[in-house]
């Protein structure tokens, strides 16, 4: 048995061990200890500690019994302990931490909305398998991209459920991906389409410093062709129906939306007589019982009146543009003259306008006249033929892999969307860069050249990290961009890039934003609030000195500075 022996002589301590011989002194007791309970070692008066179990024995007429133990109660729960620092951030690579990082980007986006396809947890149940070649990876659990081959991964509709009922359009997405790091793609190719794959447009992805993932925004540019249109076709015309000022007022054709879709043209086909007058609205209603509703709640689009006059006598095709998101359902298309017109309107046809229609065998449901106050039952055999262009609203993402050697494995991609508090970006993408060293410059002011900042658009990437901050995380001043001090102050080169998307509502806009923020004017409406703790209202005195106006904890006075 191990043990260590510890001996006093006189007041003064000596450690040996059990077989060592004391060269002076006079014999006192001992304290011995061990891993175990104590056997044959010690001598008459020596105490033995077992320091495994905490129980002391002592030695009496050369055996050892026990006298109590050295572990007390347990004792009260202390106070917790400072927090640590920061743990350095974990790469990607199971479902958890991907959606974590998608989530927490979400957070800070200016989106609300985000569709995520994690290969571990969607596997192939988001892909298009009919236009993709690319293929889930059970072994890995990652989409594989094949060894020298250009493959492709093509999502199936990306817009939520919810969102496709609220009819809202997208004009801007936010595209991120998260690889394998030992098996990136570093050259593939990133395209977004918004009406189901007729049109796709490139994403210009950019690699987030060295870590296995990239980001790209995309502002959409109107697509070169329609993808979608419905009609009764104007080949099917074999008569026309009149407007008059009794019983045809107005005149509808029923039609059907099966997804949410954007109109970007709405065509009717007219018949004009040489003497009418006056003007005529275009308009897309709800549907009551089969009817077009009356309630003004219900009209979905209008367009501006359209001048009776300029068209050609006979046939016109009136193409008005619009856009206008339906969501699916049932709505009727209704054809206005105004009150000029009825006013003009004889019934000799020499001033008429009138709709063109079959009435032969016109499909159901047909057509409805308005007499000013009530619907008709549909017309029997009579349908309006007119046509409906656009696009549905459907978001894909297509993944083209580059044809270099060895295997790509893409762990999962997220598409960020549906711009919130009713953001229309109407911009160019603005993008800066500002590279130091951490520990050397430890910047924390940056002064912008190539765009004015937005405080409800601007967003600071620290490449390397994946850090994304956004306004209250700095402060803006016009052009300048102020974190607290030593935010950065860390080893090596530090590599941050401010990116905005556009304007919300032109220069002047940005300049009021701008304006509001370097004020840091408070609200309790947090979609306006621009306060910051701490910070105060600048004002300029007679003398032209710029001072800061603090508020001291507690509102019980302020503080004053001169601004330098």
């Amino acid at each position: 048995m191990s043990s260590r022996k510890i001996e006093f002589f006189d007041g003064f301590l000596s450690e040996t061990t059990p077989s060592s011989t004391i060269p002076t002194g006079p014999q006192g007791s001992s304290i011995l200890q061990g891993t175990i309970d104590p056997t044959t070692e010690g001598e008459d008066g020596d105490t033995y500690i077992n320091t495994t179990s905490g129980e002391v024995f002592e030695k009496d007429s050369g055996s050892w019994a026990s006298t109590g133990d050295l572990t007390g109660p347990t004792g009260p729960t202390g106070p917790a302990g400072p927090t640590g620092p920061a743990g350095a951030d974990g790469g990607a690579g199971d479902a958890t931490s991907d959606e974590t990082s998608y989530r927490d980007r979400l957070s800070l986006s200016t989106y609300d909305c985000a569709n995520m396809n994690i290969a571990s947890v969607d596997e192939d149940d988001q892909t298009d398998d009919a236009n993709s070649t690319a293929t889930f990876d059970i072994p890995t659990g990652n989409f594989k991209f094949a060894d020298s081959t250009a493959q492709t991964l093509t999502s199936i509709q990306q817009l939520d459920a919810d969102f496709l009922t609220e009819a809202i359009d997208i004009n801007a997405i936010d595209l991120f991906s998260i690889w394998s790091l030992d098996d990136l793609d570093s050259t593939a190719s990133y395209e977004v389409s918004r009406d189901g794959g007729n049109e796709y447009q490139v994403v210009d992805m950019v690699r987030i410093g060295n870590s296995d993932s990239y980001r790209g925004l995309h502002v959409f540019t109107d697509e070169a062709a329609n993808a979608f249109n419905q009609e009764y076709a104007v080949a099917e015309a074999t008569n026309t129906s009149n407007f008059d000022d009794a019983g045809s007022q107005q005149i509808s054709q029923k039609f059907t939306v099966a997804n949410t879709t954007v109109f970007k043209n709405i065509i009717t086909y007219l018949n004009k007589a040489a003497g009418a007058v006056g003007g005529f609205c275009v308009e897309i209603v709800n549907d009551d019982a089969g009817a077009p509703s009356t309630d003004v709640n219900d009209s979905v689009w209008e367009s501006s009146v359209q001048d009776i006059v300029s068209l050609a006598t006979g046939n016109n095709v009136v193409d008005i543009s619009s856009l206008i998101v339906i969501a699916p359902g049932d709505y009727h298309l209704v054809i206005k003259p105004n009150d000029e017109y009825r006013s003009g309107y004889t019934a000799n046809n020499a001033d008429v306008l009138a709709v063109r229609i079959d009435d032969t065998s016109g499909p159901v449901p047909n057509l409805r006249t308005f007499d000013g106050s009530t619907w008709s039952a549909e017309v029997a055999d009579s349908t309006m033929v007119y046509r409906l262009e656009g696009r549905e609203l459907d978001l894909r993402v297509r993944i083209t892999s580059s044809a270099t050697a060895g295997d790509k494995f893409l762990s999962s991609y997220a598409v960020f969307y549906g711009p919130e508090d009713g953001v229309t970006f109407t911009s160019p993408t603005f993008r800066e860069l500002f590279s130091f060293d951490g520990t050397v410059d430890n910047d924390n002011e940056f002064t912008l050249t190539n765009f004015l900042p937005d405080s409800r658009l601007l967003m600071c990437f620290a490449k390397g990290t994946g850090q994304v901050f956004r306004y209250g995380d700095f402060i803006i001043d016009g052009y300048t961009i102020k974190f607290p001090v030593n935010t950065f102050n860390v080893a090596g080169t530090v590599d941050l890039e401010f990116f905005q998307l556009g304007s919300v509502g032109g220069q002047s806009s940005v300049i009021s934003d701008s304006l509001l923020t370097a004020n840091r004017l408070g609200s309790l409406d947090p979609a306006i609030d621009k306060s910051v703790a701490g910070f105060g209202l600048m004002l300029r005195s007679p003398d032209g000195t710029l001072y800061e106006i603090t508020i001291k904890d507690g509102g019980v006075g302020f503080d004053i500075y001169e601004v330098s």
